[in-house]
């Protein structure tokens, strides 16, 4: 069998930033993979004990803006509502108390930095798009015309 470095490093509590960008191909990407929820609404969160309580789960993984959208919130990639923290908290919570890795989509660096230090482990930037397009404004940027 192939090692999974990657559940390796989490199962170890050492924090995984865009762990798929250095995947060389299908079967690489077959091999890291986890079985995991995606925590994206509401009533995920109200029942997240018996969610993450499920034999074998390896990890879940939330998106700040559809939680934020299912709670009535204005949708947001780094919501500041104290709503959306009391929801953060219970999931990484409960994560720990499960043994299931606590993963979370964030916007920013800042934002990715500071839920690593509050222990979420599989940390998700932002996404292609915006990089593209970061990409490619800084490069048009860069050009002297």
């Amino acid at each position: 069998m192939i090692p999974n470095h990657v559940r390796q490093k989490l199962r170890a509590g050492t924090p995984s930033v865009g762990s798929w960008l250095n995947l060389g191909s299908p079967i690489s990407a077959e091999a890291k993979a986890a079985i995991g929820y995606e925590i994206e609404h509401v009533d995920a969160v109200r029942k997240i004990d018996d969610l993450l309580s499920v034999p074998g789960l390896d990890a879940c993984y939330t998106g700040p803006n559809d939680l934020c959208a299912s709670f009535g919130l204005a949708p947001s990639t780094e919501p500041a509502d104290v709503e959306f923290e009391a929801m953060m908290q219970a999931l990484l919570a409960s994560a720990r108390r499960h043994g299931v890795i606590p993963g979370i989509h964030c916007a920013t660096p800042a934002y990715a930095n500071r839920r690593i230090a509050e222990r979420w482990r599989l940390v998700g930037i932002t996404n292609d798009l915006r990089f593209v397009t970061a990409g490619a404004q800084a490069s048009r940027g860069a050009i002297k015309v």
